[in-house]
């Protein structure tokens, strides 16, 4: 356990000194700011009155909001910006010859595993904490409260008849608890990301060669859940307030991600086993 604990400060504090984390936050900021921007656009020139409320107005809820930004990056972006800042440690620790160096003071499971859960905070630290941030400053720029068919509202409205994901997963939770939701959505989104990283870390021990497909592999969960899971099972339609798609379902809401994390787990148990992981 003290091996564990070292390697892991050690792994932790080298993460958040590299270009790879921070750069991570940037691109997760400039999606966001996009997104605003699209969002000022969009009320510009709008009655007070007609405005949304900082809940509304969460940048994930994009499908009311009629925002593009935050689709490229529940879509398209997410499993990768988590995965930079550390999913691809074990090849960078092999090209750089530091494994070695490493392995020489604790065994390969501790660096692996302690490896895993830094891997997992880089992944959700990304992506949660710009969310967080960004809904914190809507408090500042939108009103706390709007009308109740202020601008975007009237779109959720369909939910009511139980039309839409968002509806089928937590029924008016939009309306009774908005704030709520949100935060319950940043939490899953980065626990998503951090997810994405373990699996990409995992994944590392089988494929040595390239960077590039480490950090791009987490999004086959997104590509294949789109190819072969309908409107039902595509992965980020779970990620963001998806009104217009559905039904979707709380079971695979909540047991995806676990299941996903047991694989990647299993990948890696077997991985740091293989006689030749080092080569």
């Amino acid at each position: 356990m003290e091996q564990f604990a070292k390697i892991f400060r050690m792994q932790l504090k080298y993460m958040l000194g590299s270009f790879e984390f921070w750069l991570s936050l940037l691109l997760t900021s400039i999606c966001l700011v996009i997104a605003a921007i699209e969002l000022s656009l969009n009320v510009f020139g709008s009655d007070f009155g007609a405005i949304p409320d900082a809940g509304v107005g969460f940048l994930l809820n994009s499908d009311p909001l009629v925002l593009q930004a935050p689709h490229v990056l529940v879509y398209f972006f997410i499993f990768i910006i988590g995965t930079i800042p550390f999913g691809d440690i074990f090849i960078r620790h092999l090209k750089s010859q530091n494994s070695n160096h490493i392995l020489l003071r604790m065994s390969l499971k501790n660096y692996a595993f302690a490896s895993a859960c830094v891997a997992f905070i880089g992944g959700f630290v990304v992506i949660g904490l710009p969310l967080l941030v960004m809904q914190g400053l809507m408090f500042i720029v939108l009103p706390i409260t709007s009308e109740p068919y202020s601008f975007p509202i009237h779109m959720l409205g369909g939910l009511q008849d139980g039309i839409g994901g968002l509806g089928d997963l937590f029924g008016y939770s939009h309306y009774i608890a908005p704030y709520a939701l949100n935060l319950l959505y940043i939490l899953y989104d980065a626990i998503w990301a951090g997810i994405g990283a373990v699996f990409a870390f995992s994944c590392s021990f089988y494929l040595k060669k390239s960077r590039l497909i480490i950090i791009g592999l987490p999004m086959m969960l997104s590509i294949v859940s789109f190819l072969f899971g309908g409107s039902s099972y595509t992965l980020p339609l779970y990620l963001y307030p998806s009104v217009y798609y559905g039904p979707l379902y709380f079971e695979f809401f909540l047991l995806s991600p676990v299941i996903v994390l047991i694989v990647a787990m299993v990948f890696m148990y077997v991985g740091i086993h293989k006689k030749d992981v080092l080569l």
